[in-house]
């Protein structure tokens, strides 16, 4: 799980990708694009909870950023 920061377009606004990547695969099963709040980590995870099976239990690693927590 980790976050991008970029701009979209020329505008002055800035935006946050927000990414789960599978490590073996390499698949993106979830992002999310927003602002780098708490909020948003959690709108990220919980996507994800959507689309996993019920009896799936990820191991997520993060670089930490309290917000991931």
């Amino acid at each position: 799980m980790d976050e991008l920061y970029t701009r979209v377009r020329a505008t002055a606004s800035a935006a946050w990708l927000w990414l789960i990547i599978d490590p073996v695969s390499k698949a993106i099963p979830v992002l999310h694009v927003g602002g780098r709040t708490k909020d948003d980590a959690f709108a990220l995870v919980h996507d994800l909870k959507e689309r996993l099976d019920p009896a799936c239990v990820p191991a997520i690693t993060t670089d930490g950023l309290r917000s991931d927590f």
